[in-house]
């Protein structure tokens, strides 16, 4: 069940963080006046642990990448490995990440 919340949790952050010129999939889109096939990605979760990899408590997860955070840090988020039944989604103020 700690999957299914984090594939949750991934699909939205995915979802909602794709940039122009990619579909839901994040995946590029082929450009059919040009005639091109778009050039396939490795999956985006390679290199990240997977929930029975975290240990019990808050775990920080830096994802690496272009990514960074409005003072130059490296994004990252956390996670805590706990009952599925309890979600919590939160987004602080005071930062801004962007790529």
């Amino acid at each position: 069940m700690r999957q299914h919340a984090a594939i949750i949790v991934a699909g939205l952050l995915g979802a909602a963080c794709s940039p122009s010129g990619q579909g839901p999939t994040g995946e590029p889109q082929a450009d059919p006046a040009a005639g091109t096939q778009p050039e396939r990605r490795a999956n985006v979760h390679d290199g990240l642990p997977s929930l029975a990899e975290l240990a019990d408590g808050w775990n920080t997860i830096n994802p690496g990448g272009d990514t960074m955070c409005v003072y130059g840090t490296p994004y990252g988020f956390f996670v805590r490995p706990d009952d599925p039944r309890k979600l919590l989604v939160t987004f602080p103020g005071g930062g801004a990440c962007w790529s």
